[in-house]
């Protein structure tokens, strides 16, 4: 009896954990470690009343305003004709950390469903009555609309996140943006703009950003009042085109709307009967303090919510790419480069470009390597590190009378695939050629399948994209958008990209996925979902590197920051190591043949390398990142500081660029005030011990004697 009693008992506690019902009124919420946020029903639909920070105990700044909890299209178009849509709010399905609203339309008969969610981490998956951990972070929104009509449905998407946040006093707050990389860094990057009134901005972000006047912002904002130490920032979590809209109302009200890009309601999508439109999801947070503050708990989010679970559980590693050489890797120089990492301390050998018989035909080349590849895979597991391959895998090549293991647009089979007809003149680059569209079900098979293919045959430990992955523009039917409507091309282009990586990491729970496109073109939280790190530019030189660590890690964890370091800046040991760790900030890769480097430059990486697996690479892992400097601009000293999340330990990298001083003074965060923190600087630029309150207000004194210099000074708890 004790037995069954104990059996139905936890059966009624699992039951009653995961139980959905309906409920048409009612006082909902929904909790992260960081995030409150709760819903009441007014005038028959349901409205977000609170917005909060748990930081704030006593005074809780609350953001929200009452309004709707959904952003509903109010019109579509069946058969030419303009049709208005009367929404009906039905109920609300709830579960642990889940709730979704449903409304019906009978004429046109539609159906949206809105789904807000705070994540969590499972403790014992598996088990009858599971154990969760309440993640930091933001909750996140999603929603589709169903056609339920016998009809083709044509509507303007709206917004996935329409919200009006309340003024926190009588200072006007901020708004923080920051400019992608694309290719390599901007002159500003970060931006934090006053929200006057009369202030708007669209920040538009798209799947393959331009190195322009114009080029996208990353799909992330944050709005922070320095008067009352608080704040609210979200982002989109889609790699077609988005748009995040901040708008000062006369009544001090600041308006944020995130989702599809909507092109001033140019756009349009399409739905057949019985077809879903899943609406990007958005994520909203709430924080109290500084806006470092509320990133750090955006970057445990990501680490533990949004990014793949990491292979084998070590992240940031080592890498050695090929591209220092071009397109001249063969078997000869990667087998060099596979010892020199093995003697170095190097976890990864990268083949990237070069390997392959011609753009489309994804296959070894028979004279750089004739014994094949796989073959080089061999050498490298043997050496025990891990292999790694670029591959442009949407890229079609310009070979004539193609066979159907090769991606061309002159294979009368795959002809549709592209986006548009190739003239028969028409030439790849060396790595570059025509871009399939994954909003192609026959071209996402035939991708996906010679991704098996490579994964299996080559060895690989880990698959780096590159090139262009989704379209903006195409002009073929039958791909699931609507034809040259850019918005609607990149919506169902990165679903189709999503399906083809969901699948394929599936398939490899162990394989590792980098994302390249031409050095942070295609840099957002939608592909932070498929891949374990993203390149951050195509800069290879140590202060426009450190440029692109200082922007991107406000929105996006450290440990998936990639920086490709090839161009040395001077002759001295000194330098060298200046350059290696401005690289080392964050996903650290060599991209060149480290063969050419000096014994004094070998001995020096050696060490380095030793640091940043040994100290260095838990502060990146899971570490609470500070910007203690300015921006790096050449001139000025400039620095990165982690801590760790209980502030207990942590390291400062700092760096002398071309500054005539010798001295700087730098003011530590994420200290504890009373406890004292025993100084260990690699090169000896600072020492003595000091309290977290002296740290952390009259700041740590640093010497470097040389220009273009740096070192790394870690701090732990004395005892």
């Amino acid at each position: 009896m004790i037995k069954i009693f104990i059996i139905c008992t936890l059966l009624s506690l699992c039951v009653s954990a995961n139980a959905q019902y309906y409920s048409r009124t009612g006082r909902w919420s929904l909790k992260t470690a960081d995030t409150i946020i709760v819903f009441e029903i007014k005038e028959g639909n349901p409205v977000i009343v609170d917005l909060l920070s748990t930081a704030a105990k006593s005074k809780p700044n609350n953001w929200a305003v009452g309004t709707p909890e959904a952003d509903l299209p109010d019109s579509v178009e069946i058969d030419g004709q303009t049709n208005k849509v009367t929404w009906e709010y039905k109920g609300i399905k709830q579960r642990e950390g889940q709730i979704s609203f449903t409304y019906q339309s009978k004429d046109p008969s539609l159906e949206y469903v809105s789904t807000w969610e705070a994540a969590r981490l499972v403790l014992n998956p598996g088990n009858i009555v599971e154990r969760y951990q309440t993640l930091p972070g933001p909750v996140e929104h999603s929603a589709y609309l169903v056609n339920k009509t016998r009809k083709t449905v044509i509507l303007a998407p709206t917004a996935t996140i329409t919200l009006p946040l309340m003024p926190q006093s009588g200072q006007s707050p901020d708004i923080w943006w920051i400019e992608k990389t694309a290719g390599h860094v901007s002159d500003v990057g970060i931006h934090i703009d006053a929200l006057t009134p009369g202030y708007e901005k669209t920040l538009r972000c798209g799947p393959y950003s331009q190195t322009d006047a114009t080029r996208d912002a990353f799909p992330w904002f944050c709005v922070h009042d320095k008067e009352s130490k608080c704040g609210v920032y979200g982002g989109v979590e889609f790699s077609g085109w988005t748009q995040i809209l901040i708008k000062r109302e006369p009544n001090a009200v600041t308006r944020v709307s995130m989702g599809l890009d909507q092109r001033e309601g140019k756009t349009r999508t399409r739905l057949a009967p019985g077809e879903k439109l899943q609406f990007p999801t958005c994520f909203i947070g709430a924080y109290k303090g500084e806006v470092e503050d509320g990133t750090h708990g955006l970057h445990r989010w990501v680490e533990k919510h949004l990014r793949p679970p990491i292979p084998g559980g070590v992240t940031p590693l080592l890498v050695n790419n090929s591209w220092g050489s071009g397109m001249a890797v063969d078997e000869a120089l990667a087998k060099t480069m596979i010892d020199d990492c093995a003697d170095l301390g190097i976890e990864m050998y990268h083949v990237d470009a070069g390997w392959f018989k011609e753009v489309g035909d994804w296959h070894s080349h028979p004279e750089k390597f004739p014994n094949g590849l796989e073959k080089i895979a061999d050498y490298t597991h043997s050496k025990d590190l891990k292999f790694g391959l670029w591959v442009g895998w949407t890229q079609g090549g310009s070979i004539k009378n193609p066979g159907p293991d090769v991606l061309s647009p002159f294979n009368p089979e795959q002809k549709s695939w592209f986006a548009n007809d190739y003239p028969e003149d028409w030439k790849n680059a060396a790595f570059k050629g025509a871009t399939a569209c994954m909003g192609c079900e026959d071209a996402r098979n035939w991708c996906l399948n010679d991704l098996r293919r490579m994964v299996k045959q080559y060895k690989l430990d880990l698959l780096e994209h590159d090139q262009n992955m989704i379209l903006s523009g195409c002009e073929r039917e039958g791909h699931g958008h609507i034809p040259n409507d850019s918005v609607d091309v990149s919506r169902a282009a990165a679903e189709g990209y999503y399906a083809v990586y969901d699948q394929l990491r599936k398939e490899n729970p162990n394989l590792l996925f980098e994302d390249c496109v031409n050095g942070g073109r295609l840099f957002d939280f939608g592909v932070a979902k498929r891949a374990h790190y993203i390149c951050m530019s195509d800069d290879f030189a140590a202060l426009p590197l450190r440029k692109d660590f200082y922007d991107s890690s406000y929105p996006f964890p450290p440990s998936m920051l990639e920086a490709y370091i090839r161009n040395k800046v001077g002759d001295s040991v000194a330098n060298f190591r200046y350059m290696l760790r401005s690289a080392m900030l964050g996903w650290c890769t060599i991209m060149t043949d480290m063969s050419k480097w000096t014994p004094e430059e070998r001995a020096a990486a050696k060490r380095e390398f030793a640091i940043y697996k040994d100290k260095l690479r838990p502060f990146i892992a899971s570490g609470n990142v500070y910007h203690v400097l300015p921006r790096p601009d050449g001139k000025n000293w400039d620095g990165m500081q982690y801590a760790d999340q209980k502030g207990d330990k942590g390291v400062l990298y700092v760096f002398r660029p071309q500054s005539e001083k010798d001295t700087q003074a730098v003011i530590l965060r994420g200290l504890n005030p009373k406890k004292r923190y025993a100084i260990e600087a690699t090169d000896g630029s600072a020492s003595g011990t000091y309290t977290g309150e002296e740290l952390m207000k009259s700041g740590l004194t640093v010497r470097l004697a040389e220009k273009q210099s740096s070192d790394l000074i870690f701090f732990n708890t004395a005892k």
